[in-house]
């Protein structure tokens, strides 16, 4: 290449790079503005609600008036669609818009206000974001995935199957009434206090802690790579926990017979005949069970 043109072509992308950089960081001031809108549902019944959103905190919250409504916290560059299409509440990502380069954009927040007397059937999927189910909420089902956020349920009854799949975050539940319970985690502790279950209680995670305290089921099963599992005043007909490190700490309301083992760690568990089946594995952790008096 020639020095004088390659001189030229320096020159023009060095001017191309600062008007460049001066329309991006014009952009981002436009961006960092918040954007509420309110989508009111004036007539409007449903009893299913299904959510799709890229970045974004989820709030469901009781509403008691007649019509409800959904408080969007977001920005022009960011929006979302909101719309009842047959009985089904749709809360999707508006991604029409183009993105600028270097975006930097406000935390963005759904606030669903709907009322609680409704049975609903719940699909909740986040990309980032946290996620908040106020309490008196009753659902057919729920299933609630994400790859990034925390999330908390309380006080809620679901008839069918509560389901959660996530990579990261916490799973807070609490007075949680269900058929059936099933949470896989990849990072994240979850902790369940007076959760009732009909048949199954399954709870997954490769790293984090699992917290019981007042949960029942019919069957009882935990599986963790790394992690302590502590249970206090819980109980279920049979029980199945394997982890490969951490410690097995367990109270049960009523007696069990106990089959526990660990390679590297202390096992201190009752001798009983009578209850049900209790199985518990570890490779590196100590196992201590007892039976509530």
């Amino acid at each position: 290449m020639k020095k004088g043109l390659k001189i030229t072509l320096i020159v023009v992308g060095a001017v191309l790079g600062a008007v460049a950089v001066d329309v991006g960081v014009s952009l981002v001031v436009n961006a960092a503005t918040k954007v509420e809108t309110t989508h009111k549902l004036k007539g409007k019944t449903f009893n299913s609600i299904d959510i799709n959103v890229g970045t974004a905190d989820v709030y469901l919250k009781e509403y008691q008036g007649s019509d409800p409504y959904v408080k969007c916290i977001e920005t022009s560059y960011a929006k979302h669609d909101v719309k009842v299409e047959g009985n089904t509440l749709k809360i999707k990502s508006d991604r029409k818009e183009n993105f600028p380069f270097l975006i930097v954009s406000p935390k963005r927040q759904l606030e669903v206000y709907i009322p609680v007397k409704t049975e609903y059937k719940l699909n909740i999927y986040r990309s980032t974001g946290d996620v908040f189910i106020g309490e008196n909420f009753k659902f057919n089902y729920g299933v609630i995935k994400g790859s990034t956020g925390d999330l908390s349920i309380s006080n809620s009854f679901v008839s069918n199957k509560l389901s959660v799949i996530q990579s990261t975050g916490d799973v807070n539940f609490n007075d949680i009434n269900a058929n059936s319970v099933d949470i896989d985690l990849s990072t994240g502790n979850i902790a369940l206090e007076k959760v009732k279950s009909a048949t199954d209680l399954k709870l997954k995670t490769s790293t984090g802690h699992h917290f019981l305290d007042n949960c029942n089921a019919n069957k009882l099963i935990i599986k963790s790579s790394t992690g302590d599992v502590k249970i206090k005043n819980s109980d279920a007909n049979e029980i199945d926990i394997k982890t490969s490190t951490g410690d097995v700490t367990a109270e049960f309301r009523t007696s069990k017979i106990v089959y526990a083992k660990s390679s590297t760690g202390e096992v201190n568990v009752p001798k009983s005949k009578n209850g049900g089946l209790c199985s518990i594995e570890t490779s590196t952790g100590d196992v201590t069970v007892t039976f509530k008096k």
